[in-house]
């Protein structure tokens, strides 16, 4: 089965990448600029989470994963796994949107998370917190507590995309490692190393806590992660 798991996360981070990085070095090309932006990211993660979900959770975010496995809801083996899964994927996705779109690989840069013009690295480390904070309170109370209807998948898409609109001008709106990760290893530009991996990881980890501790439901124990 963790096999199977691993396909799934690895196929569904390229996926996630692939679109990432081709809707950015279309940006012209984009209707609706940012919100086209966001809504492809959104809906990209909706439907492969949906197919994913019985197979391995449809995690495809290193901050998801750790997160998970803070507050054991995954092995330290399978937490392992599921993200060297997840950066081989995103290094996949990345290199295929690159050439697809142009012979260029350091076109990579254009859908790299970055800090925006106009913001800080510390303002875009706190947003990334924030959001990725949101992100995976979502992902507890919709695809993880059983009290909630299973639509999970629609509405942690739908929380990328609100991301994206809220702190993309910011930081572009990353609340993955692996988004970064990709382009990162294509370009050789490690340098936002510290605001992409200390932020969204930060953000996952404390709505782990505060909604394990919580809001979980005591008297039922919420179901392991599907690995």
């Amino acid at each position: 089965m963790i096999a199977k798991s691993l396909v799934s996360e690895f196929v569904g981070t390229f996926a996630i990448c692939f679109v990432a990085l081709a809707v950015k070095a279309n940006l012209s090309e984009v209707p609706g600029g940012l919100l086209g932006i966001a809504l492809a990211n959104g809906l990209v993660v909706a439907c492969f989470a949906t197919a994913a979900g019985p197979i391995s959770g449809g995690h495809f975010n290193p901050a998801v994963t750790i997160g998970f496995w803070v507050v054991r809801r995954t092995s330290h083996r399978e937490a392992v796994l599921y993200i060297a899964a997840q950066l081989l994927g995103a290094v996949a996705g990345s290199f295929f949107a690159s050439s697809s779109f142009t012979n260029d690989p350091n076109v990579a840069v254009n859908g790299m998370s970055a800090v925006e013009m106009g913001s800080t690295v510390g303002a875009a480390f706190i947003a990334e917190i924030i959001a990725t904070f949101m992100l995976m309170w979502v992902i507890f109370g919709t695809a993880v507590d059983p009290r909630q209807p299973k639509f999970g998948a629609l509405y942690i898409g739908l929380m990328v995309a609100v991301g994206i609109l809220t702190v993309g001008p910011v930081s572009s709106g990353a609340m993955n490692p692996a988004r970064w990760f990709g382009p990162a290893v294509l370009t050789g530009d490690f340098s936002a190393m510290t605001l992409f991996l200390g932020g969204p990881i930060s953000g996952a980890i404390l709505a782990s806590l505060i909604y394990t501790w919580f809001l979980r439901e005591e008297r039922t124990k919420m179901p392991e992660s599907q690995n």
